[in-house]
């Protein structure tokens, strides 16, 4: 969902505000958006948003 959250907002900003096109944008967002819904939704999540970025598979493996 975070995903397609920041490549809507991305495609509206492109649509009405004349952006211009940024692949790594969106995903910096997603990737903020999906550590920032983990950490609020689990107490199991005490890994940092650069440890997410940088590993995230391994930070997964911390929740289940």
């Amino acid at each position: 969902m975070a995903i397609m959250l920041s490549i809507w907002k991305h495609r509206n900003n492109l649509m009405f505000k004349n952006a211009k096109p940024d692949a790594e944008k969106i995903f910096s967002i997603a990737q903020l958006k999906v550590w920032a819904w983990l950490k609020h939704k689990s107490l199991k999540v005490s890994f940092s948003l650069s440890d997410w970025c940088i590993c995230p598979l391994h930070c997964i493996t911390y929740i289940s």
